[in-house]
């Protein structure tokens, strides 16, 4: 790294040597996917990864800036596969440890509000320092990160989403799927973009920070209130949307199936969107901040 942080000439290689970089990391990533994917029956495949894609086109769509489709869908398969394949590990193995060392009790309450945001925030985050070092003129300003970033947790979601869902249709049936396709992929399908779009818009910025410092620390903090987005999520939100849905006629009393339509349809949709919005509002809002371009590798 040179005075200029982040600022590095292009990868060597012309144009092309990297857009074939880009496809073959497209082609072997989503082989990966359809490993990850054997064996699960294809409704549910169908429900975990349509609304992500969804979101994933209207995002390279609306958002400015000509990107290379591979890249784009590199990025997306990241999240499906490398990211939550390292996520799960690392989950496990903190779950396991503390078990061991403090209590199962205690295990599954600490590491997935507290440790699994760090730990998948870790693996998603990795994409985009693999994207700035091998494709820098591709991830140069905020606005760039943010959409690789979104990218990650889209297709995070759609692998995390196979096992909800199986869950959900094994519990009940295609009633269990189409609800859990609704709320997972639809009304909180984002959550894991959001997140991660908040380290890809300090790397891209500091892609082209003028200090080292700057360069520096600017995606550490990134990183941190992506993880901090992302345990509030875990601690407040989902408990309290968990508890919601439930929605047990006395306290410690059962759920009940189906929840009842208002807060199925509006209530937590609402309570999503309070949480989301602003967080969108401030990325949108760190998206617009114009960096110099650099050439393209």
């Amino acid at each position: 790294m040179d005075d200029k942080g982040w600022q590095v000439p292009a990868a060597t290689g012309d144009e092309e040597t990297h857009r074939g970089l880009a496809r073959a990391a497209a082609l072997l990533l989503l082989g990966g996917l359809c490993w990850r994917a054997t064996g699960t029956p294809l409704a549910i495949v169908v429900a975990a990864l349509v609304p992500a894609l969804v979101y994933a086109v209207l995002l390279t769509v609306l958002a400015r800036g000509a990107r290379p489709p591979s890249l784009l869908a590199a990025a997306f398969l990241w999240g499906a596969v490398p990211a939550a394949l390292m996520a799960s590990t690392g989950n496990n193995l903190m779950q396991t440890w503390m078990a061991v060392t403090s209590s199962a009790s205690d295990a599954s309450v600490v590491v997935p509000r507290l440790g699994a945001p760090i730990v998948e925030e870790l693996a998603k985050g990795a994409a985009l320092l693999v994207l700035a070092a091998l494709w820098p003129a591709r991830i140069d300003r905020p606005a760039d990160g943010i959409v690789y970033g979104a990218l990650i947790g889209l297709g995070f979601a759609v692998s995390e989403n196979l096992l909800y869902l199986t869950m959900a249709a094994l519990q009940d049936g295609y009633t269990g799927l189409l609800r859990g396709a609704f709320l997972r992929g639809a009304v909180y399908g984002m959550n894991h973009a959001v997140f991660t779009a908040m380290t890809g818009a300090a790397v891209g910025y500091a892609r082209a920070a003028s200090s080292r410092v700057a360069a520096t620390f600017v995606p550490l903090a990134g990183f941190a209130t992506a993880v901090a987005v992302h345990v509030l999520w875990n601690t407040i939100a989902s408990d309290a949307i968990s508890r919601m849905l439930c929605a047990a006629p006395a306290p410690g009393g059962a759920c009940q199936n189906p929840p009842p339509a208002h807060l199925l349809f509006f209530s937590v949709p609402l309570m999503v969107a309070l949480f989301v919005g602003p967080c969108i509002a401030a990325l949108l809002a760190v998206g617009r901040m114009a960096r110099p371009r650099l050439p393209d590798a």
